[in-house]
Protein backbone atom coordinates (compact mmCIF):
# COMPACT_ATOMS: atom_id res chain seq x y z
CA UNK A 1 0.00 0.00 0.00
CA UNK A 2 1.57 3.33 -0.49
CA UNK A 3 -0.23 6.86 0.83
CA UNK A 4 0.19 9.74 -1.43
CA UNK A 5 -0.47 12.95 0.26
CA UNK A 6 -0.16 16.65 -0.45
CA UNK A 7 1.99 17.11 3.19
CA UNK A 8 2.32 15.02 6.14
CA UNK A 9 2.94 16.31 9.29
CA UNK A 10 4.07 14.04 12.06
CA UNK A 11 3.53 16.31 15.75
CA UNK A 12 3.54 13.41 18.40
CA UNK A 13 5.24 9.94 17.85
CA UNK A 14 3.92 7.73 14.81
CA UNK A 15 4.93 4.60 13.31
CA UNK A 16 4.12 4.47 8.98
CA UNK A 17 4.94 0.86 8.26
CA UNK A 18 3.47 1.72 4.85
CA UNK A 19 5.08 3.45 1.86
CA UNK A 20 4.73 6.84 1.73
CA UNK A 21 4.56 9.46 -1.02
CA UNK A 22 3.69 12.90 -0.05
CA UNK A 23 4.82 16.84 -1.42
CA UNK A 24 6.05 18.01 2.05
CA UNK A 25 6.90 16.20 4.86
CA UNK A 26 7.31 17.85 8.14
CA UNK A 27 8.18 15.83 11.26
CA UNK A 28 8.34 17.63 14.80
CA UNK A 29 7.33 15.01 16.66
CA UNK A 30 9.39 11.73 16.38
CA UNK A 31 8.42 9.73 13.16
CA UNK A 32 9.60 6.26 12.37
CA UNK A 33 9.47 5.04 8.67
CA UNK A 34 9.84 1.34 8.14
CA UNK A 35 8.79 1.38 4.20
CA UNK A 36 9.95 3.37 1.44
CA UNK A 37 9.44 7.31 1.61
CA UNK A 38 9.53 9.50 -1.64
CA UNK A 39 8.73 13.31 -1.18
CA UNK A 40 9.79 17.10 -2.17
CA UNK A 41 10.66 18.74 0.77
CA UNK A 42 11.59 16.99 3.86
CA UNK A 43 12.16 19.44 7.12
CA UNK A 44 12.86 17.34 10.72
CA UNK A 45 12.82 19.72 13.48
CA UNK A 46 11.83 16.48 15.97
CA UNK A 47 13.20 13.12 15.30
CA UNK A 48 13.26 10.75 12.81
CA UNK A 49 13.77 7.45 11.49
CA UNK A 50 14.04 6.01 7.81
CA UNK A 51 14.28 2.04 8.03
CA UNK A 52 13.85 1.68 4.24
CA UNK A 53 14.97 3.91 0.98
CA UNK A 54 14.50 7.78 0.86
CA UNK A 55 14.31 9.66 -1.92
CA UNK A 56 13.69 13.76 -1.95
CA UNK A 57 14.42 16.97 -3.33
CA UNK A 58 15.65 18.92 -0.27
CA UNK A 59 15.79 17.55 3.05
CA UNK A 60 16.86 19.90 6.04
CA UNK A 61 18.15 18.11 9.27
CA UNK A 62 16.95 20.85 12.50
CA UNK A 63 17.31 17.85 15.22
CA UNK A 64 18.02 14.14 14.59
CA UNK A 65 17.44 11.78 12.01
CA UNK A 66 19.03 8.60 11.52
CA UNK A 67 18.85 6.77 8.01
CA UNK A 68 19.41 2.89 8.13
CA UNK A 69 19.36 2.42 3.91
CA UNK A 70 20.15 4.70 0.97
CA UNK A 71 19.25 8.48 1.16
CA UNK A 72 18.84 10.16 -2.47
CA UNK A 73 18.64 13.98 -2.55
CA UNK A 74 19.37 17.00 -3.93
CA UNK A 75 20.45 19.27 -1.03
CA UNK A 76 21.43 18.12 2.25
CA UNK A 77 21.78 20.81 5.06
CA UNK A 78 22.29 19.35 8.58
CA UNK A 79 21.62 21.92 11.85
CA UNK A 80 21.28 19.03 14.25
CA UNK A 81 22.67 15.36 13.97
CA UNK A 82 22.28 12.54 11.06
CA UNK A 83 23.51 9.06 10.78
CA UNK A 84 23.27 7.65 7.31
CA UNK A 85 24.08 3.85 7.56
CA UNK A 86 23.47 3.47 3.76
CA UNK A 87 24.19 4.89 0.84
CA UNK A 88 23.82 8.81 0.56
CA UNK A 89 24.00 10.78 -2.56
CA UNK A 90 23.37 14.48 -3.17
CA UNK A 91 24.34 17.42 -5.13
CA UNK A 92 24.93 19.35 -1.63
CA UNK A 93 25.83 18.18 1.35
CA UNK A 94 26.47 21.08 4.33
CA UNK A 95 26.75 20.21 8.12
CA UNK A 96 26.33 22.91 10.14
CA UNK A 97 25.78 20.47 13.21
CA UNK A 98 27.05 17.01 12.90
CA UNK A 99 26.75 14.06 10.57
CA UNK A 100 28.26 10.23 10.54
CA UNK A 101 28.22 8.22 7.69
CA UNK A 102 28.72 4.50 7.23
CA UNK A 103 28.30 3.89 3.08
CA UNK A 104 29.68 5.36 0.54
CA UNK A 105 28.98 9.32 0.04
CA UNK A 106 28.63 11.17 -3.12
CA UNK A 107 28.11 14.89 -3.41
CA UNK A 108 28.59 17.42 -5.93
CA UNK A 109 29.61 20.17 -3.06
CA UNK A 110 30.47 18.62 0.22
CA UNK A 111 30.93 21.61 2.86
CA UNK A 112 31.64 21.50 7.04
CA UNK A 113 31.42 24.93 8.67
CA UNK A 114 33.41 25.93 11.71
CA UNK A 115 32.40 24.75 14.39
CA UNK A 116 30.84 21.83 12.51
CA UNK A 117 31.74 17.76 12.30
CA UNK A 118 31.68 14.95 9.63
CA UNK A 119 32.51 11.35 10.47
CA UNK A 120 33.03 8.50 7.70
CA UNK A 121 33.88 5.39 7.44
CA UNK A 122 33.50 4.86 3.93
CA UNK A 123 34.40 6.31 0.40
CA UNK A 124 33.65 9.87 0.31
CA UNK A 125 33.84 11.46 -3.41
CA UNK A 126 32.86 14.84 -4.10
CA UNK A 127 33.71 17.78 -6.90
CA UNK A 128 34.20 20.18 -4.55
CA UNK A 129 34.88 19.93 -0.78
CA UNK A 130 35.56 22.59 2.15
CA UNK A 131 36.28 22.08 5.35
CA UNK A 132 35.85 24.77 7.65
CA UNK A 133 35.08 22.70 10.54
CA UNK A 134 36.24 18.75 11.25
CA UNK A 135 36.43 15.68 9.09
CA UNK A 136 37.33 12.85 10.07
CA UNK A 137 37.46 9.57 7.72
CA UNK A 138 38.43 6.21 8.33
CA UNK A 139 38.44 5.54 4.08
CA UNK A 140 39.15 7.58 1.18
CA UNK A 141 38.26 11.04 0.38
CA UNK A 142 38.31 11.88 -3.72
CA UNK A 143 38.18 15.31 -5.13
CA UNK A 144 38.58 17.64 -7.81
CA UNK A 145 39.05 20.55 -5.33
CA UNK A 146 39.83 20.11 -1.31
CA UNK A 147 40.35 22.77 1.10
CA UNK A 148 40.83 22.57 4.94
CA UNK A 149 40.52 26.46 6.44
CA UNK A 150 39.94 25.98 10.04
CA UNK A 151 41.67 25.94 13.55
CA UNK A 152 40.52 21.98 14.58
CA UNK A 153 42.32 18.94 13.27
CA UNK A 154 40.91 16.81 10.62
CA UNK A 155 41.81 12.97 10.47
CA UNK A 156 41.96 11.67 7.23
CA UNK A 157 43.32 7.83 5.76
CA UNK A 158 43.76 8.79 1.67
CA UNK A 159 42.94 11.84 -0.22
CA UNK A 160 43.13 12.26 -3.93
CA UNK A 161 42.61 15.79 -5.54
CA UNK A 162 43.90 17.87 -7.91
CA UNK A 163 43.77 21.33 -6.10
CA UNK A 164 45.02 20.40 -2.35
CA UNK A 165 44.55 23.31 0.37
CA UNK A 166 45.14 23.35 4.47
CA UNK A 167 45.49 26.77 5.91
CA UNK A 168 44.94 27.88 9.77
CA UNK A 169 42.17 29.98 9.93
CA UNK A 170 42.44 33.47 9.33
CA UNK A 171 40.75 34.61 12.84
CA UNK A 172 43.30 32.10 14.92
CA UNK A 173 46.35 32.64 15.92
CA UNK A 174 47.55 28.68 15.70
CA UNK A 175 45.93 25.59 15.79
CA UNK A 176 43.94 24.23 18.59
CA UNK A 177 45.68 21.38 17.95
CA UNK A 178 49.58 20.20 16.85
CA UNK A 179 47.82 20.18 12.82
CA UNK A 180 45.04 20.66 10.96
CA UNK A 181 44.98 17.51 9.15
CA UNK A 182 46.60 14.17 9.83
CA UNK A 183 46.74 11.92 6.98
CA UNK A 184 48.32 8.57 5.79
CA UNK A 185 48.64 9.59 2.19
CA UNK A 186 47.93 12.50 -0.26
CA UNK A 187 47.92 12.33 -4.16
CA UNK A 188 47.20 15.81 -5.95
CA UNK A 189 48.55 17.47 -8.54
CA UNK A 190 49.36 20.64 -6.68
CA UNK A 191 49.14 21.67 -2.69
CA UNK A 192 49.56 24.54 -0.43
CA UNK A 193 49.98 23.27 2.92
CA UNK A 194 50.45 24.20 6.48
CA UNK A 195 50.37 22.69 9.86
CA UNK A 196 49.97 19.30 8.42
CA UNK A 197 51.18 16.10 9.38
CA UNK A 198 51.53 13.38 6.63
CA UNK A 199 53.12 10.24 5.97
CA UNK A 200 53.29 10.00 2.01
CA UNK A 201 52.65 13.02 0.09
CA UNK A 202 52.48 12.72 -4.06
CA UNK A 203 52.17 15.54 -6.36
CA UNK A 204 52.87 17.43 -9.58
CA UNK A 205 53.80 20.54 -7.30
CA UNK A 206 53.63 22.12 -3.69
CA UNK A 207 54.61 24.82 -1.38
CA UNK A 208 55.39 23.00 2.33
CA UNK A 209 54.81 25.98 5.12
CA UNK A 210 54.86 26.41 8.78
CA UNK A 211 53.86 23.55 11.10
CA UNK A 212 54.27 20.70 8.33
CA UNK A 213 55.93 17.81 9.62
CA UNK A 214 55.98 15.11 6.52
CA UNK A 215 57.63 11.74 6.44
CA UNK A 216 58.10 10.95 2.29
CA UNK A 217 57.50 13.61 -0.58
CA UNK A 218 58.02 12.53 -4.32
CA UNK A 219 57.05 15.39 -6.55
CA UNK A 220 57.11 15.06 -10.21
CA UNK A 221 57.69 19.13 -10.86
CA UNK A 222 58.39 21.49 -8.17
CA UNK A 223 58.64 22.23 -4.30
CA UNK A 224 59.15 24.71 -2.10
CA UNK A 225 59.86 24.46 1.43
CA UNK A 226 59.73 27.19 3.85
CA UNK A 227 61.09 27.82 7.41
CA UNK A 228 59.34 26.20 10.21
CA UNK A 229 58.17 22.89 7.85
CA UNK A 230 60.02 19.48 8.58
CA UNK A 231 60.40 16.70 5.41
CA UNK A 232 62.33 13.85 5.92
CA UNK A 233 62.75 12.06 2.91
CA UNK A 234 62.58 14.48 -0.51
CA UNK A 235 62.69 13.19 -3.89
CA UNK A 236 61.86 14.00 -7.31
CA UNK A 237 60.60 11.35 -10.14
Amino acid sequence: MRNEFDGVVIEKQQVLCDAVNCHNLSIKGIGEFRSEVEADFVDISGEACFESYITCDKMTVRNRCVCKSTLLTTSLRIIGVMAVYGKLNSENVIVHGALKFRGNLRAYSFLVRQGSLAKGSAKLKTSNCVINGVLNNSGEVTANEFKICSNKMSRIQEIRTDKFSVKLNPDCEKPDDEFLLSCDFVDCFEADLEYCNIDKLYCDSAIIRKGCTIHEILYRDSIEIEPGAHVERLSRT
